[in-house]
């Protein structure tokens, strides 16, 4: 019996043991690649090394090395690739883009065409009256930590970037006049 062909895919991932898959990332996290390649496995004596090119709506453009994670294995994992906020400058080695920005990676030289999307998250957001459709100005909205898809009583581990040096914030935030909130950094 044949065994079914494994499809090409990149998959992104919450940490570097690539054990728990995501679609999204959190601006100001380092982004975990693998893609799962056979078309890439060209050599089954040795580990190999291949160009991936990501990509986003922001316009930005990187290029990285995969290298397979042991010879004959078709699993190609990038080094944590850093993500941040605009503005954007291609080639800086960071994957920099605006909440929601869809980010594409691919691997363009293994003959077939291996690419994923995900999405990059900055927790943001509006605190309106219900009733009134009105912006809520001084409300105060604090960010949990999450385990396995439930809020945790502990306090989420936010980051701002000042200077370009990551420094701790607050997991608390107060809304401004327009009813707006931004958490910069927040870990996953």
């Amino acid at each position: 019996t044949a065994l079914a062909p494994i499809p090409n895919s990149i998959q992104a991932y919450d940490g570097n043991d690539f054990k728990r898959a995501v679609s999204s990332v959190d601006i100001g996290s380092p982004l975990y690649l693998a893609a799962t390649a056979v078309a890439c496995n060209i050599d089954p004596t040795t580990k190999e090394t291949h160009v991936v090119i990501i990509t986003d709506s922001s316009g930005d453009r990187e290029t990285y090395s995969a290298v397979e994670s042991g010879a004959n294995t078709g699993v190609f994992q990038l080094t944590p690739v850093p993500t941040g906020l605009p503005p954007v400058q291609a080639g800086d080695g960071t994957v920099e883009g605006k909440n929601g920005d869809l980010v594409t990676a691919e691997i363009p030289d293994c003959g077939v065409k291996v690419q994923s999307t995900l999405t990059l998250i900055d927790p943001a957001g509006v605190i309106f009256d219900s009733k009134t459709n009105s912006p809520v100005a001084n409300a105060i909205v604090t960010i949990w930590k999450a385990s396995a898809n439930a809020c945790t009583t502990t306090p989420a581990t936010v980051n701002e970037l000042v200077n370009g040096v990551v420094q701790p914030s607050d997991a608390t935030e107060t809304t401004d006049a327009t009813g707006q909130y931004h958490f910069p950094l927040v870990e996953p």
